[in-house]
């Protein structure tokens, strides 16, 4: 069964009516497969826009029709062999290094299983490996290899395998970040962020937990995380976004999930923290730059630093 209008699945972005920036879900309507009126819609930086608007009247959660679900399209394992390798052309490797030296910042990339992609020169490639070890979708996304940040000028750079491969009809099978990781690391709880640098840096700081990134505050949802509803499980929202998250953790905790929402960053950000969208791992990453020393992992950290314990204790890293 399927609603008549559904935000597009594909992964297909136009220009958001609310912010400007191409990152826009339409709605479909599933009878014709046409897009319907180019305001019908939601943007998906849900903290940061928020913008959403459903077609007119109640057709929405009322017309109901049957149609028939396409199976998942997955990436050939060729493909995405293809890509885990040229890190010298990769700029959050690059940047990566910077912070935790070539060996480690290797372990990470293989840990993952991140990749490299041609579409701009230093592009990342973040693929979502399921439980299976599926490769259901990977995102690709370009970053300064000086800062670590996102470049969003003068166009935001990012794409999908799916669109490079002119798959957009096809239903790409999405997971979480990490997630292929579950069964390497059954007794560790799981801490999900949202962005996958995060995930990666987090993973070389905090080893005690198994860092996975959602990609998103709307993929917190129940069919999302099955996977993960055995395990105890701690969210780490963007400033900004934690009323959302613990309204999120409430829901899933309804249905039998075990989510608690780390409340620190809200409590102890400073005004300029805040208005950046600050995450956990920008707090180690700010560290590194004021110090100019390389970014240890927590136990080094702390012995070179017995006061750091305090803030630890407070993030409820440990």
């Amino acid at each position: 069964m399927a609603f008549k209008y559904q935000l597009d699945t594909s992964s297909k972005k136009f220009i958001c009516p609310g912010c400007g920036e191409k990152r826009f879900v339409r709605y479909l309507n599933q009878e014709t497969d046409h897009y319907c009126d180019p305001t019908h819609g939601r943007c998906d930086r849900e903290v940061k826009c928020g913008y959403h608007m459903v077609p007119v009247g109640s057709a929405i959660i009322n017309e109901v029709i049957q149609k028939p679900r396409k199976e998942p399209f997955y990436i050939a394992k060729d493909i995405f062999q293809k890509t885990l390798c040229s890190y010298e052309n990769n700029n959050l490797f690059q940047f990566l290094s910077q912070l935790f030296g070539i060996p480690k910042t290797k372990d990470l990339i293989s840990l993952y299983q991140v990749g490299t992609s041609k579409l701009w020169d230093g592009a990342t490639l973040f693929w979502q490996i399921n439980v299976r070890g599926q490769v259901g979708q990977g995102k690709i996304m370009l970053f300064d290899r000086e800062t670590g940040k996102r470049i969003k000028h003068p166009f935001p750079h990012i794409s999908s395998v799916h669109t490079q491969l002119n798959k957009q009809d096809q239903r790409p099978e999405y997971c979480f970040f990490g997630e292929h990781l579950l069964s390497t690391y059954p007794d560790k709880p799981i801490a999900i962020v949202e962005s996958e640098k995060t995930a990666l840096v987090m993973t070389a700081v905090v080893s005690d937990y198994l860092w996975i990134a959602s990609g998103g505050l709307s993929n917190l949802n129940s069919h999302r995380m099955k996977a993960y509803k055995d395990r105890k499980i701690v969210f780490y929202p963007d400033l900004g976004a934690y009323e959302r998250w613990k309204q999120k953790a409430s829901d899933l905790n309804k249905i039998g999930f075990k989510v608690e929402v780390s409340s620190l960053l809200e409590e102890k950000a400073t005004p300029f923290d805040k208005s950046k969208g600050f995450d956990i791992s920008d707090y180690f990453i700010k560290n590194r730059v004021k110090s100019n020393q390389p970014l240890l992992d927590l136990d080094s950290m702390v012995k070179k630093n017995p006061s750091l314990q305090i803030m630890i204790d407070k993030f409820q890293l440990a």
